[in-house]
């Protein structure tokens, strides 16, 4: 009750509704969602379940902002900032978590889950600033191959100075370390 979540990788909304639950009229989701088709649903799921606590970004994470080409194999939920040869592909807004939070005058988040089908140590490296201002837990998807392996081979060195980590099927689950908490 009260959190602040953000639901990087939104897609339609699943996970998105159940948090707006939780969290209540006194707590706020943040939907990060790019691909204009699960965007549409997205919405209207937020609509139907009459859900004001509900802030929708459409934009990609990255490290930095900009503009880069999400690339599509025909599945919902199957999109990425990393397939391409053989993919069809548009041009999406990308940006920071840490950009997005500050522009929406969010400085703290208690709960982040991400999953971005392979960006996630990018949007990572963009987020330092709300990790480490933040008292957050993470659920990471951390099992895509980007070329080198799963991706929690590079995340959870990433996070080791400021979380406690678990991995769990290629999930990365971190709670922030008190001693990093500022």
């Amino acid at each position: 009750e009260g959190d602040i979540v953000v639901d990087c990788g939104a897609n339609i909304g699943i996970f998105t509704v159940k948090a707006a639950k939780i969290v209540g009229e006194n707590g706020k989701v943040i939907a990060i969602e790019p691909e204009k088709r699960n965007l549409k649903f997205l919405k209207m799921n937020v609509e139907a379940n009459k859900l004001e606590n509900v802030i929708i970004v459409q934009k990609g994470l990255w490290s930095k902002r900009g503009q880069m080409k999400l690339y599509s194999e025909g599945n919902t939920g199957d999109y990425s900032l990393f397939r391409g040869k053989e993919c069809d592909g548009y041009t999406i807004e990308v940006d920071t978590i840490d950009n997005i939070l500050n522009e929406l005058g969010i400085h703290k988040v208690d709960f982040i889950k991400m999953d971005i089908e392979g960006a996630e140590i990018e949007a990572l490296k963009g987020a330092m600033i709300t990790l480490k201002n933040s008292n957050c837990k993470l659920a990471i998807a951390a099992y895509h191959d980007i070329g080198h392996g799963p991706t929690y081979r590079v995340i959870v060195p990433l996070l080791r100075d400021l979380f406690e980590i678990k991995v769990r099927e290629g999930i990365v689950y971190a709670t922030k370390r008190e001693s990093s908490f500022e």
